[in-house]
C-alpha cells in the first residue's frame, strides 16, 4: 500500500515533474491537471483494491499503520488537484477518520508554517 503511494502516485505530482510537463512538453495547466488526475486515479484503483481486502477501520486492519501515514497527505493532494474521489469511498472514510487524530491534523500541509 505504501509503495503504491510512495512510488506510483506521489512522485508524479512533485514540482520537478510538473515543471517538466510545462517546460519540456509545453503542457498547459489543464493538461497538467488531467495528467496528474489520471495517475492518481489509476493508482487509487490498485490501492483501493488492497484496502477493500485488508482494511477494517484503517487501510490495514483496525489500527493506524504506515499506509495511513502515506494516505493522508496524498488525499490532501488529491483535493488540490481536483481528483474525483467518489469511486473510492473507503479511502475517503479512512482519511476522514485520520483527520480526527491530532497528529494527522498537525501534520496536514495546510497546518505547516509555509502553507499558503
Amino acid at each position: 500500500m505504501c509503495e503504491i503511494i510512495n512510488s506510483g502516485i506521489q512522485p508524479l505530482q512533485n514540482l520537478i515533474v510538473t515543471v517538466q510537463l510545462v517546460e519540456q512538453l509545453k503542457a498547459i495547466d489543464d493538461q497538467k491537471k488531467q495528467w496528474i488526475q489520471y495517475w492518481i486515479t489509476k493508482s487509487y484503483k490498485s490501492l483501493n483494491a488492497l484496502v477493500e481486502k485488508h482494511g477494517v477501520q484503517y487501510s490495514f486492519r483496525d489500527q493506524i499503520t504506515l499506509a495511513d501515514c502515506c494516505l493522508a497527505p496524498q488525499m490532501f493532494s488529491s483535493a488540490r488537484f481536483g481528483v474525483d474521489l467518489n469511486p473510492f469511498p473507503k479511502l475517503v472514510t479512512i482519511n476522514e477518520l485520520l483527520m480526527t487524530q491530532e497528529a494527522f491534523v498537525k501534520a496536514s500541509p495546510s497546518e505547516q508554517p509555509d502553507a499558503q
